[in-house]
């Protein structure tokens, strides 16, 4: 076997390893909850989307405001059991999806000078 089908084996494995994860279960199954309210779903989704543009997309956007009304609605969806499970769940499984691959830049050295 290549080393590149070593590596691309050794990926499959490692996000198959993540699927059976408890971090993963629990994160589908609060995904499924609040997909079964297709109004809060709506409400959640939107409020990703508009949080993801505002960190990435700043362009033409009072961030203050933006961040204020962000602040409010995350609160406010925050008192739904279903959105608060769902969104401590995505989290977690963010943190255990950064941490595995912070661990890989750290231990693979690719020198990027700085300009």
């Amino acid at each position: 076997m290549n080393t590149m089908n070593a590596i691309e084996q050794k990926t499959r494995e490692l996000i198959q390893l993540i699927k059976e994860s408890d971090y993963y279960k629990d994160y589908e199954e609060s995904r499924e909850k609040v997909a079964a309210q297709p109004e809060i779903k709506w409400r959640v989704d939107n409020l990703r989307a508009r949080t993801f543009r505002m960190y990435n997309e700043s362009n033409g956007i009072d961030l203050f405001e933006e961040t204020d009304r962000i602040e409010r609605e995350h609160r406010e969806l925050r008192r739904i059991p279903e959105v608060n499970e769902f969104l401590e769940a995505e989290i977690e499984l963010c943190r255990i999806l950064k941490a595995t691959e912070d661990t890989i830049n750290m231990a693979i050295d690719v020198q990027i000078p700085e300009m």
